[in-house]
């Protein structure tokens, strides 16, 4: 059966409550390794995603992209977009995380291109520089020959 209309599966604050926990496990998240014959804990920040988030929250896309377009969703669903694409953008210049894997995501979610991707058209014009001659009785020298020293 089809939710009323007007209602949906999610407040805002519940959608916001989600988020600030989905960023809290990626900050927190560790990795096992053995140093010295002992195994230890060690820090392993993950990068944000929009698709790891929509899973944490238990929604797709589609319908996360539907909440943009209702006006009290809007501000919310705009400001999650952005800090994932911050976060991705922050871990690409600082080297974080695996950055061949972020840019190609960049280039496939976001059409970021490389600086050699982009198609430029440049309109050259020419200009023919033609000096004034000012007749001073002095004739022009055509050649080294005419100068007289």
């Amino acid at each position: 059966m089809a939710r009323p209309k007007g209602t949906y599966k999610f407040t805002v604050e519940q959608i916001e409550t989600a988020w600030t926990e989905y960023k809290q496990k990626c900050d927190d998240f560790c990795v096992w390794e053995v140093s010295a014959g002992k195994k230890i804990k060690v820090p392993n920040p993950q990068i944000y995603t929009l698709e790891s988030f929509l899973i944490y929250l238990g929604m797709d896309e589609d319908t996360f992209d539907r909440y943009k377009g209702i006006a009290r969703f809007s501000r919310t669903v705009t400001r999650i977009r952005a800090e994932v694409f911050a976060c991705k953008k922050t871990a690409m210049v600082n080297g974080y995380g695996n950055v061949q894997g972020i840019m190609f995501d960049m280039r496939a979610n976001y059409k970021i291109t490389d600086k050699q991707d982009l198609d430029v058209n440049l309109a050259a014009t020419i200009t023919q520089v033609v000096p004034k001659v000012i007749n001073t009785g002095v004739p022009l020298a055509s050649s080294e020959k005419d100068i007289q020293e």
